[in-house]
């Protein structure tokens, strides 16, 4: 399927579509952020500058895809239908893992499914965490240490399956800023770690 990429900005925000067969909307990012919008700008003129354009009045089509206020709610709209959608997945994917298990005073209760979707024996590593303490870790406590510095370590995240800073991050383990993460993966002990787990290396 042929994708279109569509980047605007009003010098202020900066808008990214990203748009399959027929103008379906399949992803979307906005951001509040001047320089960013300054940045997208000068690579725009480098790029164009030399380039033979007639410049005329925007038709229709060309001028709701400008039009911020509407593409604002369509990925807004997208984002909740997305969300939606994969809350709905994972239920449906782990009904049969979220079973009953018996308490030693024979009481029955349900796993609880947010563990269904960490890697198996961390209490960090994953979507959300189990962890009632900082200090507190699971078996893999390695893998644990790093995953906690991962998510504690950086001002600037994401949580999983969350929207912030006007992106969704669709993983289901905490993003950072690129910054953060170039300092935590050159950390030696955590790339030690890293290799108890292939799930954990997939997730960095």
């Amino acid at each position: 399927e042929e994708l279109m990429l569509h980047q605007v900005t009003d010098g202020i925000h900066f808008m990214q579509m990203i748009y399959g067969t027929g103008m379906t909307l399949f992803d979307c990012e906005y951001v509040r952020e001047p320089e960013t919008a300054t940045h997208f700008v000068r690579e725009f003129w480098n790029e164009e500058q030399g380039k033979n354009h007639t410049v005329g009045s925007l038709t229709k089509e060309y001028a709701s895809m400008v039009d911020f206020k509407h593409l604002k709610r369509a990925c807004h709209k997208n984002h909740k239908k997305t969300r939606r959608r994969l809350a709905s997945e994972y239920q449906q994917q782990h009904h049969e893992d979220t079973t009953s298990v018996v308490d030693n005073d024979g009481k029955r209760r349900k796993r609880d499914l947010m563990s269904v979707l960490r890697v198996p024996g961390t209490k960090w590593c994953g979507k959300g965490r189990s962890a009632k303490s900082y200090r507190q870790l699971d078996g893999f406590g390695g893998a644990d240490r790093c995953c906690r510095v991962h998510d504690t370590s950086c001002p600037m995240w994401i949580g999983a399956l969350q929207s912030k800073y006007g992106l969704f991050n669709w993983r289901l383990n905490t993003l950072m800023h690129c910054s953060c993460d170039r300092r935590y993966i050159y950390n030696v002990l955590c790339l030690i770690y890293l290799n108890i787990n292939a799930y954990v290396i997939d997730q960095y």
